[in-house]
């Protein structure tokens, strides 16, 4: 993944499309006929978050000028209150077959969250959705599986991950942005 990662090349003036064409040839290319390994592996069982547009973000087409005024509707909302960025958008988590998140179905926040079981029919959407970051990668839509909607990247709400790690009994890894673990 840092190989490829590391490897993007895009012109002066890039767009979003090409943004995100280029990151679905190197989930490609990084899952090329692997991902039944990712989806059956008994020991580790991925989750994907992600978020789901709703409200305005719903409505956004695709287009640049209504995704940004969602934005910023979801931004003055956030503004007020965490609570009001959950009018423009909603959890979604597709996970491993045999991790049904039972510690993430009861509610414990603002935001409403759906549960996808992943597949080889989602699995590279899931994953390019979770880091599709507004305005730089388009929104993936029509994840099989899920619900219709616009998807972005799952730390529009849980940058932070404050999750209710101690309802699950086992241990909850997760890389963001640092070489060592903090408990």
């Amino acid at each position: 993944l840092a190989q490829l990662y590391s490897a993007q090349q895009y012109p002066e003036k890039v767009t979003a499309p090409q943004v995100s064409a280029t990151c679905r040839t190197l989930l490609d290319e990084l899952l090329d006929g692997r991902g039944a390994e990712v989806l059956n592996n008994p020991l580790h069982h991925l989750s994907i978050i992600t978020a789901r547009g709703v409200g305005a973000l719903a409505r956004s087409d695709g287009q640049r000028w209504r995704e940004m005024a969602g934005f910023l509707g979801a931004a003055a909302g956030n503004l007020l209150a965490r609570s009001q960025l959950a009018k423009a958008m909603e959890r979604v988590i597709f996970h491993h077959q045999h991790d049904q998140g039972e510690w993430l179905r009861e509610d414990f926040d603002a935001f409403h969250a759906h549960f996808v079981g992943l597949s080889d029919a989602n699995l590279r959407d899931a994953l390019l959705a979770s880091g599709s970051i507004p305005l730089v990668l388009q929104a993936v839509n029509g994840i099989a599986g899920a619900p219709q909607g616009p998807y972005w990247d799952g730390g529009l709400i849980d940058y932070h991950l404050h999750l209710p790690y101690q309802r699950d009994a086992g241990l909850v890894l997760y890389p963001h942005f640092s070489d060592y673990i903090v408990p």
